[in-house]
């Protein structure tokens, strides 16, 4: 698959400078003084990029230094690069091993802050797994379901965990003030000059002693269930019978390419909003930015939907015999995946990962496809011209 680079000469001047392809990987090396966007499978990046960097891939890996803001969205997320501002990742694994002038927000699964971290700024995290080590120079948000501390914390630390272990050797300066139902388990070995606060949380299934209360969650799921899958259904019936097309082909845009389409669904989320700002810095572009804002908008729901589809059409093939398609079995098989996506979306962290690599997705699914029509509609064009 080549790489798909996005070089926004008109507007912002970007520019690839040392890009490099060879098997599904793109290499970019080199000094690089523009904006810089890449999505493909595999992106390596070794150079000095004076300016923003945004990648989209399943594996990513950059080096180097980064002057601008660096902006990621893949699978595998390695970063190793000195950054002089912002940093903005999301991925399945996401491991940082660097110095940070700026702002970090990450993102992911699992996430793992070196030793030879240093954050000047701000930090926030939010994943299933958090390891938080080296020196934090501002405050630090985390969100997640099992956290480890071992590092140096000069601004004190407010975590919302499952689980919170607290190593030897690790220092907050100031308060640590975290939400659980269980205590932190704190070696004796750590030091906290200011107070651990803890605060109980019980999950929205318990009841106030934290048991189980088997009524609340039955009825709680049933009335979610019912009020989800109601609307997702008839959305989605109406939907495909507007879009046809788009919901008969998309399934197996999913199916065949999931990296390209993900890739291709987080290149839109992340660089539509850079284009609506450009758009209404002029008067001229102010009617266009809100109806390209509207337009980005209705993208999420078409995607989600377009990913209902996809699962509603594999369980189909999965489970029937036949291969004809009834509407009662298409509305069925909906009701299904909608009750399997209510379920998961109970799920800390994995169930609103789960939901935003659907969305994005779909999304890149029916960008390909809408691609591949004008592709095919330009062709047809030029035959019957011939």
């Amino acid at each position: 698959m080549r790489p798909y680079i996005i070089s926004l000469v008109l507007l912002i001047g970007s520019g690839i400078v040392g890009a490099n392809e060879a098997d599904n990987i793109v290499n970019l090396t080199g000094s690089i003084s523009e904006d810089t966007y890449l999505a493909n499978e595999n992106v390596r990046v070794n150079a000095d990029v004076d300016g923003d960097l945004l990648i989209a891939a399943g594996d990513i890996n950059v080096s180097g230094l980064v002057h601008g803001d660096l902006m990621l969205a893949g699978g595998e997320v390695v970063i190793t690069a000195e950054l002089k501002d912002d940093l903005r990742a999301a991925g399945g694994e996401v491991s940082l091993c660097s110095q940070v002038t700026g702002d970090v927000a990450i993102a992911g699964g699992d996430i793992d802050v070196c030793a030879d971290t240093v954050i000047a700024n701000k930090t926030w995290l939010a994943g299933g797994e958090i390891k938080a080590d080296g020196r934090f120079e501002r405050k630090l948000v985390i969100k997640g379901g099992d956290v480890v501390l071992a590092g140096v914390f000069a601004d004190g630390v407010r975590i919302q965990a499952q689980h919170l272990e607290v190593l030897a050797g690790a220092r907050i300066i100031g308060d640590l003030q975290y939400t659980s139902p269980y205590p932190a388990k704190i070696s004796q070995d750590a030091t906290i000059t200011g107070e651990a606060e803890h605060t109980i949380s019980n999950p929205w299934w318990s009841s106030k002693n934290g048991k189980l209360d088997a009524g609340g969650l039955f009825f709680g799921v049933i009335i979610a269930f019912v009020l989800f899958v109601f609307s997702i259904a008839i959305t989605s019936l109406i939907v495909s019978g507007v879009l046809p097309n788009t919901y008969a082909e998309t399934p197996n845009i999913i199916r065949t390419q999931p990296v390209k389409s993900l890739a291709i669904g987080a290149l839109f989320v992340l660089v539509t909003p850079l284009l609506l700002v450009l758009l209404a810095v002029s008067v001229i572009g102010v009617p266009l930015a809100i109806i390209f804002f509207f337009a980005y908008v209705l993208m999420f729901f078409i995607g989600f939907f377009a990913s209902v589809m996809f699962l509603a059409d594999s369980f189909t093939k999965n489970f029937r015999k036949s291969e004809s398609k009834s509407m009662l079995a298409h509305i069925a098989s909906v009701m299904i995946v909608t009750l399997l996506l209510t379920l998961f979306s109970q799920l800390p962290i994995v169930g609103d990962l789960l939901l935003v690599l659907l969305t994005i997705g779909g999304i890149g699914a029916v960008i390909l496809f809408a691609l591949r029509s004008r592709k095919f509609n330009a062709s047809a064009k030029i035959i019957i011209e011939e």
